[in-house]
C-alpha cells in the first residue's frame, strides 16, 4: 500500500479510537518514506510528527517527547524554524506537555507555534485561530486570565472572518471551553438557526448544534432547558442517515448526564444503557464506548448495583488500557472509578491497589491542584484512614490542600474541600490542634463567602475543639452552623439534623442533660422523617445518642426500646462486624446484664 493511503487509514483508526492499528500503520509507512524519500523530507518527518502525537496520545510521553524533538530539529534545517510544518511540530509537543501537565513548557511552545503559524499563514487562517484557541486555553491554566482573553477573542475574529455565519459553532465551540457560557448560549442558538434555515432541522450540522446548545445549558445548571434541547437534538440526530447514530450515542451521554446531576438515577441509567448498545453495535473498542461503559458504572455505583457497576468499570478499563496504553489519563480515570466502588465494597486492598495506580499516572500527566490529581489523592486517603494509616491520609491530604491553596485560592470550593477532608484527619488522629491551626485562619480568608462548604467548615473546626475540650468556642460554632442550615434547607434537611447531633453530643459533654436530650428528640424526629420507613444508620445514632442520655438519667426503661431498636438497624444497614453495630451490642448487652442484676 502506497505510504500516502496508509497514513490516510491511521487517521482514520486514530478517530475511531484505534491506536495500536494506527500506530502500526504510521511506524511501516514512515519506513517507506524514509526509503523512498530520505529521512529528512518533509513528508518523512511529517509522518513521524503524526506518529509522536499518536504516541503522546497513547500515553508514551518519553518516546513520543524525543520523536518530538527529533522532528523538529530536522524541520528546522529542512524547512526553516518558522516554517508552517516546524509550527505544527511545536504545538504537538505542547499538547504533550499539557498533558503530562508541563504547562510552562506547553504554554511557551505553544505560543510559539502560534506566532510562526500566524506569520506563515496569516492571521485569520484556520491553522492559526486553532493555535491562537489553544495557547488562550494554556494562558487560562496557569491563571494568566488577561492573556487567555485576548488570545480566545483573536481565535473568534479569525474564525469568523475566515468562514463566516456557518462557523458560528466553531465561535461557540470557543466559548463554552473558556467558561463564556453566556455567550455561547446566543452563539450556538444564532448557528442552530442559521444551519436550520440553510440546510434544515434535521441535518447533521444542525443537530451538532442543538446539542452544543443542550451542553451549555447543562453547565449553567439548567437542567430543564438541556433536557428539553438535548431532546430535541437527539430525535435530530435518530433522523438522520445511520452514520449519526455515534453522536446519538453523544448526546444520550449528555442527557444522561443531567438526569445525573438531577438525581433521577433510573433515567441517567436508561441513557448511558441506550448509548452503550449504540456504540458496541458500531464500535465495541473504540474509547468513547469505554467512557459510555464508565459513566454507566458509575451512575450503578451510586444506585447500590455493585456488581454490574464492576463489570462496566473494568470493561471500560481493558478497553482504554488496550487502546490507549497503560499511562493514559482515561485508564487512570477507570482506575479511580474502580478505587471508588472497591471502597462502597470494603474491599480496601482492591480499592487501595487501584487508587495508588491511578495516582502514578495522574501524577505523572496533572499539574498539583488539578481536580482529578486531588480527587485521587483524597480517594487514597479515606481508604487509609478506614484501614488506620491515618498518618498516610493526613499526609496526602496535606499535600493535595497545599496544591490548592497556592494554585486556585482560599475561596476556591475545591480547595475549602480537601481542608474539611484534612480537619477530619487530623481530628480522627488526636491531633485537634493542627486542625484548629489548619481550618482557622483559612475561615478567616473566607469571611462571609456563601454557601455550604463555609458552614461544613465550621463543623470541622467545632469538632476539633470538641477534641480540645473548648466547649464555648464549639458551641458557637454549632450554633451559627444550625441556623445557617435551618435558613437554607429548613428543620427537616439532613445537614440540620446532622449538626443538631453534633450539638446534642456537646451538651452532653458539658452536662447539660436536659438540653442534649431535647436536641437528641429534635434530631431523632427529623431523621425519621427523613428516612420514612427505611432503615438508617442516622435514625440509629440517634436512638443511640438519646439511650446513652436516659441511662445517664437513670431511666433504662425508656432506654432499653431505643437501644433495641438502633442496634437492629445498624445490624440492618452495616452489618454485624461493623465497628458500630459491635458497639451498641456491646452497650446493650452490658445494659441487660445490669438490668437483670439489679432486677434479682
Amino acid at each position: 500500500m502506497h505510504s500516502a493511503a496508509l497514513c490516510d487509514l491511521a487517521g482514520h483508526l486514530r478517530a475511531r479510537g484505534r491506536l495500536r492499528e494506527a500506530r502500526g500503520l504510521l511506524e511501516e509507512a514512515a519506513r517507506a518514506q524514509r526509503d523512498a524519500l530520505g529521512a529528512d523530507h518533509l513528508d518523512t518527518l511529517t509522518t513521524q510528527r503524526d506518529l509522536a502525537g499518536l504516541l503522546a496520545e497513547a500515553g508514551e510521553f518519553e518516546r513520543a517527547e524525543e520523536l518530538f524533538l527529533s522532528v523538529l530539529s530536522a524541520l528546522d534545517s529542512a524547512a526553516g524554524e518558522g516554517s508552517a510544518a516546524t509550527a505544527r511540530a511545536r504545538g504537538g509537543l505542547a499538547r504533550l506537555y499539557r498533558t503530562q501537565g508541563k504547562l510552562e513548557q506547553a504554554c511557551s511552545a505553544a505560543a510559539e507555534s502560534h506566532r510562526a503559524l500566524e506569520a506563515a499563514l496569516g492571521r485569520t487562517h484556520p491553522q492559526a485561530a486553532d493555535a491562537a484557541h489553544f495557547a488562550a486555553h494554556l494562558c487560562l491554566e496557569l491563571g494568566r486570565g488577561s492573556e487567555a482573553a485576548a488570545l480566545f477573542e483573536q481565535a473568534l475574529e479569525a474564525r469568523v472572518e475566515a468562514l463566516g455565519e456557518l462557523h458560528v459553532h466553531g465561535l461557540a465551540l470557543a466559548c463554552k471551553s473558556c467558561g463564556r457560557l453566556e455567550r455561547a448560549e446566543e452563539l450556538f442558538k444564532r448557528a442552530a438557526a442559521v444551519k436550520a434555515e440553510l440546510l434544515g432541522a434535521s441535518d447533521r450540522e444542525t443537530a451538532v448544534s442543538m446539542h452544543g446548545l443542550a451542553a451549555v445549558y447543562y453547565l449553567q445548571g439548567r437542567y430543564n432547558m438541556a433536557l428539553q434541547q438535548g431532546q430535541a437534538a437527539l430525535a435530530a440526530r435518530w433522523a438522520s442517515p445511520g452514520e449519526m447514530r455515534w453522536e446519538a450515542a453523544e448526546t444520550m451521554d449528555l442527557i444522561g448526564h443531567v438526569f445525573e446531576a438531577e438525581g433521577r438515577l433510573p433515567e441517567a441509567e436508561r441513557q448511558y444503557q441506550g448509548s452503550l448498545r449504540v456504540r458496541l453495535e458500531v464500535d465495541g473498542t473504540h474509547t468513547d464506548t469505554a467512557a459510555s461503559l464508565n459513566s454507566l458504572g458509575a451512575v450503578q455505583m451510586a444506585m447500590g448495583k455493585l456488581s454490574e457497576a464492576e463489570g462496566n468499570l473494568l470493561e471500560a478499563l481493558r478497553i482504554w488500557e488496550s487502546s490507549l496504553g497503560r499511562l493514559h489519563p482515561l485508564t487512570a480515570k477507570a482506575m479511580h472509578s474502580l478505587g471508588n466502588l472497591y471502597a462502597r465494597q470494603k474491599r480496601y486492598t482492591r480499592s487501595r491497589a487501584m487508587y495508588k495506580k491511578a495516582l502514578s499516572i495522574r501524577l505523572r500527566c496533572f499539574p498539583n491542584s488539578h481536580p482529578d490529581l486531588v480527587g485521587t489523592q483524597k480517594g487514597l486517603a479515606a481508604v487509609l484512614r478506614e484501614t488506620n494509616n491515618l498518618s498516610r491520609a493526613k499526609e496526602l491530604l496535606e499535600q493535595a490542600f497545599a496544591s490548592q491553596y497556592q494554585e486556585l485560592g482560599a475561596a476556591n470550593p475545591e480547595t475549602v474541600s480537601t481542608l474539611i477532608s484534612l480537619a477530619h484527619a487530623c481530628n480522627s488522629m488526636g491531633k485537634h490542634s493542627e486542625a484548629v491551626q489548619f481550618v482557622s485562619p483559612l475561615l478567616e480568608e473566607l469571611g462571609d463567602l456563601p454557601g455550604s462548604l463555609p458552614a461544613d467548615l465550621m463543623v470541622s473546626l467545632a469538632e476539633a475543639h470538641m477534641g480540645l475540650r473548648e466547649y464555648e468556642q464549639a458551641e458557637k460554632l454549632y450554633l451559627a452552623v444550625k441556623k445557617l442550615r435551618e435558613q437554607a434547607f429548613g428543620p427537616h434537611h439532613p445537614d440540620t439534623a446532622s449538626v443538631t447531633n453534633m450539638l446534642s453530643r456537646l451538651y452532653k459533654a458539658k452536662g447539660s442533660i436536659a438540653m442534649a436530650q431535647q436536641l437528641g428528640e429534635e434530631a431523632l424526629k427529623a431523621w425519621r422523617m427523613l428516612s420514612g420507613k427505611s432503615p438508617h444508620p442516622a435514625v440509629a445514632g440517634s436512638l443511640y445518642d438519646l439511650a446513652e442520655l436516659l441511662l445517664m438519667q437513670n431511666q433504662p426503661m425508656r432506654a432499653r426500646p431505643l437501644l433495641q431498636e438502633a442496634l437492629e438497624i445498624y445490624e440492618a444497614t452495616l452489618g454485624s462486624d461493623h465497628a458500630t453495630t459491635r458497639k451498641a451490642r456491646l452497650l446493650f448487652s452490658n445494659f441487660r446484664k445490669e438490668y437483670l442484676e439489679a432486677c434479682s
